[in-house]
């Protein structure tokens, strides 16, 4: 068995300060032109997500059934899809198992319980569901946009900047939070490179929604300020509340619930470290977020309620 290694401190750090530059750094942007959506280096690039995927709708598959298929698709020779293959195995994405009649024959599953494997599948889910929502906004009727009163306005603008902003918060959480202890420099490498381009990809996706700009009459720092410096403040069980009742005065309640259960299974470990609330909750309770805001007492905040209550 090989010894484990461990990721100094310092590398740890270098990655952190990375994800603060990037930040800032998008915070000062000042027109999209400056946005630039790309796959990072450690990020797994398009050809290991395809033959990932691949592998995982054919558990079992032989490596050179592989080595074949992707030849016939998409003229890939032997060579580099022998190279990906070895190269999910060694990020152990992938589970290699000889044949036991014929050990030159290899068989290929996906490893369910990797980190990455799951992690790859939740963003996925993420940001599809959250383009899906962005997309459903953006089709509402003009009258119906141009009648809402400016609370209404703010509210909407609120629901679809907030799981952005939870996103990035988790994210940073999952990667640097006292809960996460790397221990392999390279998918310590890979985790970073996927929640960095889904990062990204949202950023763009948000930053160029015909929604916002409405509402802030395309003013680029207007548009900055909603996503970075608003009010959304984290999956608190009001913030979520408050969503789903937006999300569903436009008929989108399925939609946000849909990109409710990914945002949750990336952070609902997290959360008691982020919001008190969640602490009085175990693992598994914690894990149904249906369940947990079912039984919130919420009480929507009144001046006038809250002037008679004192």
């Amino acid at each position: 068995m090989t010894e484990e290694k461990v990721v100094p401190v310092e590398e740890v750090q270098r990655i952190k300060k990375y994800v603060d530059d990037v930040l800032k750094n998008s915070i000062s942007l000042s027109s999209s032109e400056k946005i630039s959506v790309r796959p990072e280096k450690s990020d797994l690039d398009e050809k290991e997500k395809t033959i990932l995927g691949y592998i995982k709708n054919n558990p079992g598959v032989i490596k050179q059934t592989v080595v074949d298929a992707f030849k016939i698709k998409v003229g890939y020779s032997r060579k580099p899809v022998l190279k990906i293959v070895n190269n999910l195995e060694r990020y152990g994405l992938i589970i290699v198992r000889p044949d036991k009649e014929n050990i030159r024959k290899h068989h290929l599953f996906t490893n369910n319980e990797n980190a990455l494997v799951l992690l790859i599948e939740i963003l996925d889910s993420f940001k599809q569901n959250y383009f899906t929502i962005i997309d459903s906004v953006e089709m509402l009727d003009d009258n119906t946009i141009s009648n809402m009163a400016f609370i209404e306005k703010s509210n909407l603008i609120e629901s679809i900047i907030l799981p952005f902003k939870s996103f990035i918060l988790l994210m940073q959480y999952n990667l640097f939070g006292q809960s996460e202890t790397p221990s392999n420099k390279l998918i310590l490498d890979k985790k970073f490179g996927m929640i960095h381009t889904a990062m990204q990809e949202i950023h763009f996706k948000l930053y160029k929604s015909k929604i916002l700009k409405i509402f802030t009459d395309d003013n680029e720092e207007q548009i900055l300020v909603h996503l970075f410096a608003n009010n959304s403040n984290g999956l608190r069980p009001e913030n979520i509340i408050e969503m789903l009742k937006t999300f569903e005065q436009y008929g989108l309640r399925e939609n946000i619930e849909k990109l409710m259960d990914p945002l949750w299974k990336l952070s609902y470990h997290i959360l008691p470290f982020v919001h008190s609330h969640y602490r009085r909750y175990n693992a598994k309770d914690l894990k149904d977020w249906r369940r947990v805001i079912a039984e919130f007492d919420y009480l929507p905040y009144n001046p006038i309620k809250y002037f008679l209550r004192r």
